[in-house]
């Protein structure tokens, strides 16, 4: 539970920036996400001691190439810096969607899958968005996947707590 509150706590002041409720010009997108892939995967280190869940890993390394792939690029205007961007978004969508079914006890995992199939959509929306010209808040995006999230590990952690008793 304390990892969805960390992932919810490093994603609100981006979202706040975004809707200019508070300005925070030194905290970009970029910097959410390296610092929520490493939240996520130094906490879930720390959680599994001695053992290794690759897939929680594999989760926290897709948040990490997406705060680098926005550090090279951080409006995605290159053709490259955008399908790298969506692939590693649907590869991050794929994790968390893995990582719902293989959670025990099987419903804890419904929250996980949530944030897997909004993550999808994200992608969707920032692949599709250019081709239509509309304006896109790629950082509010970001923000928003990160906080969705964070969210539904929150929510796994208290289905998982309730299945223990």
């Amino acid at each position: 539970m304390i990892l969805g509150l960390v992932l919810i706590a490093l994603a609100l002041p981006c979202l706040m920036a975004v809707l200019g409720l508070r300005p925070l010009p030194i905290y970009a997108a970029s910097h959410m996400a390296l610092a929520s892939g490493a939240a996520l995967a130094i906490l879930i280190a720390k959680i599994a001691r001695p053992d290794i869940y690759w897939d929680w890993l594999a989760a926290a390394l897709c948040l990490i190439v997406i705060g680098h792939i926005l550090e090279i690029d951080d409006d995605l205007s290159s053709t490259a810096t955008l399908a790298a961007f969506a692939g590693i978004l649907l590869t991050s969508s794929a994790s968390r969607a893995w990582l719902a079914w293989s959670s025990d006890p099987r419903g804890a995992g419904a929250p996980l899958l949530a944030a897997a199939s909004g993550s999808a959509m994200i992608a969707t929306a920032i692949v599709l968005v250019p081709a239509l010209r509309a304006p896109l808040a790629l950082s509010f995006l970001i923000a928003l996947d990160v906080l969705v999230q964070g969210l539904a590990i929150l929510s796994f952690g208290f289905s998982l707590k309730a299945a223990r008793r």
